[in-house]
């Protein structure tokens, strides 16, 4: 028996052992929380204290929410120019909103653009406008 096939058995009988524990679980842990606990790196002498699992969990969920928030947060700070348009274009205008009504700063800052910010264009999230009397610059004025 090499080193290998000793490791290999090792941690299947962690394994084994981890789901028999986990299967006899009281029934106020859900089957979302049983999967949770299945899908970590907790340690296995770790289940056997049903408090230290609580806290485990709670620990799980809070740094699941914030890893989701802090995601969502770099995903809404960096948006994805249109293709062709430089990325100056976004930045400048999502930073300076010195537009005082919204929906004048989406129609302002389609102006000019390919598509001329018509639905169904290159840039569908702009609502479709004509003679908004805005000369096509690539920020608010």
């Amino acid at each position: 028996m090499t080193c290998r096939d000793s490791t290999y058995i090792i941690a299947n009988l962690r394994a084994w052992r981890r789901e028999a524990y986990l299967s006899r679980l009281r029934p106020s842990f859900s089957q979302v929380e049983k999967g949770i606990l299945r899908r970590s790196s907790i340690f296995t002498p770790l289940l056997f204290d049903e408090d230290q699992l609580q806290e485990a969990l709670q620990s799980f969920k809070s740094n699941a929410d914030r890893m989701l928030h802090e995601a969502a947060l770099r995903a809404l700070a960096q948006p994805v120019p249109a293709p062709g348009m430089p990325p100056t274009f976004y930045l400048h205008c999502c930073q300076t909103l010195c537009c005082s009504r919204p929906q004048t700063f989406l129609r302002r800052s389609c102006q000019g653009l390919p598509g001329g910010g018509a639905v169904g264009g290159t840039h569908s999230f702009c609502p479709s406008v004509q003679g908004v009397g805005w000369k096509g610059k690539p920020y608010c004025k």
